[in-house]
């Protein structure tokens, strides 16, 4: 099982985020940014779930909070496993859940120490934008999964509506002379990204590798500075409802949403019969 493929060169280390620590974490405090997060952890854990239990892997894992909801949501039998080029991630992942429910490994996407066909379901959520070549990743991910495995990528989309609409705001904040926020606005690329989610990139992941099954959008607005103190005006139960129905219309508008969730299948496959 953990044989390293010979079919994946590693590139240099200087492109490669290796010390990722919790401290460059900085999730947002207004309820948008709370739903979003929720929403896209549930799209995959959703997504993971289908089929019969069998060996997952979430490549980028973090402290592994993900892969644990598989087990944690009741879906008995998946045998849980996590990747991640960073130490510290791995090493605080063990020390919150010491009782080893995830299988760690430390590792980076473009090597995956693993032998051909090893997993029934890989997943990636808001880490293949850090990586040097997304490229080499999914080649990778073809490669350690199973026949009629699946691939399950959530990414950032800094093409949404949010994003568009977050640009004129600011754009006529400058042209009236107000003063704007000296820091990285959200819809430019963050220093540790390497590329920019947007429903473009996404539907040019397969590469020869994978074919589309299908991708959706998860919230809408995310991150636009007066949404956010709006849904936190807002009663709880009000707010969430009105970012549900956006939600629901995010799933069919993926390019406009803040999050796209794509779920793959190597080339070959056999397809599931549609409910």
């Amino acid at each position: 099982m953990s044989s390293a493929s010979s079919s994946s060169s590693l590139p240099p280390l200087g492109a490669v985020d290796l010390d990722y620590r919790i401290e460059d974490y900085q999730p947002g405090a207004h309820r948008d940014n709370v739903f979003c997060c929720q929403r896209s952890d549930q799209a995959v854990l959703s997504e993971a779930s289908v089929g019969q239990p069998g060996r997952a892997l979430d490549i980028g894992c973090g402290l592994g909070k993900l892969i644990t909801g598989l087990q944690e949501e009741g879906w008995e039998g998946w045998e849980a496993w996590g990747l991640d080029a960073s130490a510290s991630m791995l090493a605080l992942g063990r020390y919150l859940q010491p009782d080893d429910r995830v299988i760690r490994v430390r590792s980076i996407a473009e090597a995956l120490p693993f032998r051909d066909g090893s997993f029934d379901c890989v997943l990636c959520k808001g880490s293949l934008d850090h990586f040097a070549d997304p490229a080499a990743f999914m080649r990778e991910a073809a490669r350690i999964l199973t026949p009629d495995g699946r691939l399950i990528i959530a990414l950032t989309n800094y093409e949404s509506l949010s994003c568009h609409v977050g640009k004129v705001f600011y754009g006529v904040r400058e042209a009236l002379g107000i003063p704007l926020p000296r820091r990285l606005f959200y819809w430019e690329r963050p220093p540790d990204h390497t590329v920019l989610g947007s429903l473009r990139l996404v539907r040019s992941l397969g590469d020869g590798y994978f074919r589309l099954e299908r991708c959706y959008g998860v919230s809408l607005l995310w991150l636009l500075a007066p949404w956010g103190e709006l849904m936190d005006g807002l009663p709880l139960r009000l707010a969430w409802a009105v970012m549900a129905v956006l939600d629901w219309a995010a799933y069919r508008l993926p390019g406009a949403a803040d999050m796209i969730v794509s779920v793959w299948r190597p080339r070959g496959a056999k397809r599931e019969p549609k409910p």
